[in-house]
Parts: C-alpha cells; sequence; structure tokens
C-alpha cells in the first residue's frame, strides 16, 4: 500500500522530470495556436503606427531561435535538430514537434513553400540573442527588443499574458504572477523589413 508521504513524492518527481504545469496548457504550444493572431494582430500594429519615426530608434529584429532560423529549409532543419517527434499540417503550414528534456517542446512552422516561418518553445535550452530565454524576466526582453509604443498584451488563460512585438518579430508568453517569460516566439513579418536591423 502506499502511503499518502509518497504520494507527495511522487508528485514533486513529476512536476521535476516531467515539466507538469498542472491545468496550464504547453507555452509552445500555445504559441503556435496562436500564430495566426500574433502575425495578424503584428501587421495591424505597424499599419497604425508611425513607422517613419520609429525606425531611427528601431529594436533588433530578430532571426533566429537557438540554432533555428527564419527562412531555413526543411532539409536545413532536419540537419540540425534530426526527425521531429511528430508532423502535422494546419492552416499555417506544416507544423513540426521537437520533444525536449523534462515535458518541454520546440515547434517549427513552415509555410508552403517548405521555408520556417515561426518557431517557439517553452524550454530554456533555445535562446535568443544576448543569451535571454524562458525563464528570463521580461523585462530584460523588452529593454533589448522591446518597444512600449508598439506592442499589445493581450491575457490568456491560467494566469499567463501573450504579449507581440512586431518591430523585433518577437512574441512572448509571461507568467503573471512572477513577469517572468514561459513561451517564446520569433516569426517572419515581412514588413520588419522597413523597420529594424536584424541580429
Amino acid at each position: 500500500m502506499i502511503r499518502k508521504s509518497n504520494l507527495s513524492v511522487f508528485a514533486i518527481v513529476i512536476v521535476l522530470f516531467t515539466g507538469y504545469q498542472g491545468d496550464r496548457p504547453s507555452p509552445a504550444l500555445m504559441l503556435v495556436e496562436q500564430a495566426g493572431t500574433i502575425v495578424a494582430d503584428s501587421h495591424e500594429l505597424l499599419k497604425d503606427a508611425n513607422v517613419s519615426a520609429l525606425r531611427a530608434n528601431a529594436p533588433i529584429m530578430l532571426s533566429s531561435l537557438g540554432q533555428v532560423q527564419l527562412s531555413m529549409t526543411i532539409k536545413q532543419v532536419e540537419n540540425i535538430l534530426g526527425k521531429p517527434a511528430q508532423k502535422k499540417n494546419s492552416e499555417h503550414g506544416e507544423t513540426w514537434r521537437y520533444d525536449r528534456s523534462h515535458g518541454k517542446t520546440l515547434y517549427v512552422i513552415f509555410n508552403q513553400e517548405g521555408h520556417v516561418t515561426h518557431v517557439s518553445t517553452d524550454s530554456s535550452e533555445f535562446k535568443v540573442p544576448n543569451s535571454l530565454g524562458v525563464g528570463s524576466p521580461q523585462q530584460d526582453f523588452e529593454s533589448l527588443y522591446g518597444a512600449r509604443a508598439l506592442r499589445k498584451s493581450d491575457p490568456l488563460k491560467m494566469n499567463c499574458r501573450l504579449i507581440k512585438y512586431p518591430l523585433s518579430q518577437l512574441a512572448l508568453i509571461v507568467d503573471d504572477s512572477n513577469d517572468f517569460v514561459v513561451g517564446i516566439m520569433v516569426f517572419y513579418l515581412q514588413d520588419n523589413q522597413q523597420t529594424g536591423h536584424s541580429e
């Protein structure tokens, strides 16, 4: 018979080794599900903004997450990460899922031409330049990549919020309880070719 104290130990082990977060869905998957909205809202923000005024002090435009770069081909991604755990077709294109340690994931979305358009993760293994990643304070991202005058923040379920930075091609899911980043997406937004500089 398993005692209650042993059950508590088992529960702690599950949290530590699977990344289980109660009822909260995977932040990486939440970003994939929001991919279309992220791009649409970003285009809307750019359309309504005084882009010429922002251009002189534009934040860094991201083009990679970990080793995966936007516009990479399917073959290039496969050479770097190997075969995905799952492939799935959606309205955005083909989505690949890579399983990482502690139940974390990396998602790569390809367009119809087979090029990367979005990369999202909830794993601290994958960083953007300046070594920021999952587990970093949201303010650290904003100081480097954010533009307070041009961003959109939307509440999500399970005490999280989604913040979009179109000038940086960046979207974050942030935990409302501590303002730490729990999910990151770098996405391709063609309009940014005129508003920022890449890193």
